[in-house]
């Protein structure tokens, strides 16, 4: 559903789960992928139970630790639409994106090598490092 852009289905089928865990006795919902956090508010939106945001409990951290700029390093669609640099800046913290070629790398190296279970050399930063 991400790779196709079909959100508002992803969005669908995460408030059905949390609709049913609510049902099964949960005290809370959370989403513990980045990304999906994309349809967040429709999922908050289907349930009664409270909904832990993935960014309001980082930027707790952050603005604890003292932290304002930080580096988001993540998926090329939680780099590049805007809604975590958005949540973020409502606790007054400014996130810092890597340039086009950066999200590219690191979104490539979530997809390509971490999902499938990898971590290559270059990604750790070895001397066959991409540039």
């Amino acid at each position: 559903m991400q790779k196709s852009g079909r959100w508002a289905d992803a969005g669908a089928y995460l408030a059905d789960i949390a609709r049913r865990l609510e049902g099964a006795g949960a005290d809370c919902v959370m989403i513990c992928a980045v990304t999906m956090h994309l349809v967040a508010e429709s999922v908050a939106a289907a349930i009664k139970v409270p909904f832990v945001h993935i960014v309001d409990e980082t930027a707790a951290h952050l603005k604890a630790a003292g932290y304002h700029k930080p580096l988001l390093l993540a998926t090329r669609y939680t780099m590049e639409n805007g809604f975590y640099q958005e949540r973020m800046k409502k606790h007054g913290i400014d996130v810092v994106v890597p340039d086009a070629e950066g999200r590219t790398l690191t979104h490539n190296i979530i997809f390509d090598e971490l999902c499938a279970g990898k971590v290559l050399n270059p990604s750790r930063g070895g001397a066959d490092r991409p540039h």
